[in-house]
């Protein structure tokens, strides 16, 4: 198959679109033609088409999903769920969660708001600087300020391990007092307006997410 010309996207910055001579298109990255070496006008072989029409494919889904955690903090099983409603198969979607957890890009396990006294300006930057508690290794948290009035900031925390008063312990490394903490989220499942004290049943939907089966009896 023959490359009739290699353009790079109007539209998505590190993406370039290569033709092909059957009227076909293929949306690689700046690695894979430089790891193809990829020319106009150059012929490609069935087995490097299928090399590169699977490296690219790869490479589109990881950028998909770099999209989709961009816009807004999701879980794994979410991710997941997600890229195969947008045409990915199982394998490319798992895989695309592996890859997006393994550099701390989702928001799996535990969420939290908490109100803290004697907040700083970089305490969410340091908070999730944290890679370490009395001698034993964390996961990075994830922090964000959403609020501050009177010496007093409201932040979303999102742990992943679940250590024991993790984030009290944090907390109390930097010198902040908790006056308020709330469990918000735990790994996908959300507490929404549930009352203290109260239960309700899992939706057929959450029961699925967690369990990945047929939710029919």
């Amino acid at each position: 198959m023959r490359i009739d010309r290699i353009e790079a996207s109007k539209h998505k910055r590190g993406r370039v679109l290569v033709f092909l001579a059957d009227g076909s298109l293929l949306k690689v990255t700046e690695q894979e033609l430089l790891t193809f070496g990829l020319r106009s006008g150059d012929e490609l072989d069935e087995e490097t088409l299928t090399r590169l029409k699977e490296a690219a494919g790869v490479s589109n889904i990881k950028t998909t999903a770099a999209d989709l955690v961009g816009r807004r903090a999701m879980s794994r099983r979410d991710l997941e769920k997600k890229l195969q409603e947008k045409g990915a198969s199982e394998t490319e979607a798992r895989y695309a969660g592996e890859w997006l957890e393994a550099i701390g890009a989702l928001d799996d396990d535990t969420l939290f708001y908490f109100e803290s006294r004697g907040f700083d300006r970089d305490a969410a930057e340091r908070l999730m600087a944290i890679t370490e508690l009395d001698g034993e290794p964390i996961a990075p948290a994830q922090a964000r300020e959403l609020s501050r009035r009177e010496g007093q900031a409201l932040l979303r925390v999102t742990i992943h391990q679940g250590k024991n008063r993790q984030i009290r312990r944090m907390c109390a490394r930097l010198g902040l007092h908790v006056e308020k903490l709330q469990r918000m989220e735990e790994d996908g499942l959300r507490l929404d307006d549930l009352p203290i004290g109260k239960w309700r049943y899992l939706t057929a939907q959450e029961i699925q997410r967690i369990t990945g089966g047929d939710t029919r009896e």
